[in-house]
């Protein structure tokens, strides 16, 4: 279980954002080649994360790139000279079924090869942002190379015309977006059943620090590793709510403790708290722990690679 409570998306053109993108608390970096980028512009953004890959240090982080269409030359392009840069995941967008995904391992095999690197070294993420890669989730997530599924709220709301895109305050009903709730649990279901790490849309307003919150514990309580942020400044509500409380813990430490007693005397049930607990609670509380764990080390990675950030060049 390697964390990732946060996907950072990082514009490719801004060069002093990509650097303190590297060196932020994220857990991880999506920089952006497709919509986030002119059309006329594809050709230097593409030459810039190229050249960003090579030269940075990005310590215990996943990065990835979010590439342009692979059915066109520039998407076909991002794939060739990315590979060669070194790029370890590519993300692609407006998937709509498996044979997206196909055509991409196929181009990603090519590159491969014509770099000199080892087949299947570089993992594919899918987007589900489309109603038809929500009904064909289940097949997507079965295919090669993919690492992930990211779920995006607001191309999907287009296709589902709602009444009014709102991933980020302002919303017609509620405060979440409930309306993504059938679609988001079968993701989460379709990337459980694979063994795939799944990522939410997120709260598209970097300053309401009450509304990623809430948006980040739904998402946590869903079944999502982490979620998308589009600022540094969201991550710490972020990972707050993707890492484990000391509440989470405590509780954790006794139905583990609990288990082992009960186990000790051959019985299975103990009462933890006043509430039975017996084996998925038992699954959750060891899962705890290690989320627990893990968030300690990569606390501890950020700070060595934040150290040497600051250490003069020799």
């Amino acid at each position: 279980m390697i964390l990732l409570r946060s996907l950072l998306i990082v514009p490719s053109l801004q060069p002093k954002l990509l650097e303190k993108a590297a060196r932020s608390a994220a857990d991880g970096l999506m920089i952006e080649l497709e919509d986030g980028v002119h059309p006329s512009r594809k050709a230097e953004a593409r030459t810039a994360v190229a050249k960003f890959l090579r030269t940075a240090e990005f310590g215990q982080k996943e990065v990835m790139v979010r590439i342009n269409s692979v059915y066109g030359s520039e998407g076909q392009e991002d794939l060739h000279e990315l590979v060669a840069a070194g790029v370890l995941n590519i993300m692609l967008a407006e998937v709509r079924g498996p044979r997206d995904l196909a055509i991409a391992a196929d181009l990603l095999e090519r590159a491969e090869h014509a770099s000199g690197r080892e087949i299947n070294s570089v993992g594919l993420w899918s987007m589900v942002e489309t109603a038809a890669a929500v009904q064909n989730v289940d097949a997507i997530s079965k295919m090669p190379r993919l690492r992930g599924l990211a779920f995006g709220g607001g191309d999907l709301s287009c296709e589902l015309r709602v009444r009014r895109i709102g991933i980020g305050g302002d919303r017609v009903i509620w405060d979440y977006p409930f309306e993504h709730l059938y679609a988001k649990e079968r993701v989460v279901v379709a990337a459980r059943a694979a063994g795939l790490k799944v990522i939410d849309t997120g709260w598209a307003n970097m300053h309401d620090e009450d509304g990623t919150r809430h948006c980040a514990r739904a998402s946590a309580q869903l079944g999502f590793d982490g979620s998308f942020v589009i600022s540094p400044r969201q991550l710490p509500p972020v990972h707050g709510e993707f890492t484990p409380s000391e509440r989470d813990i405590e509780w954790a430490r006794k139905v583990v403790a609990a288990d082992e007693e009960a186990h000790a005397v051959g019985e299975t049930v103990r009462v933890v708290e006043g509430q039975m607990t017996d084996g998925p609670f038992v699954r959750s509380a060891y899962q705890i722990l290690e989320r627990a764990k893990e968030a300690e080390a990569r606390a501890a990675a950020l700070t060595e690679l934040q150290q040497r950030a600051l250490e003069p060049a020799k």
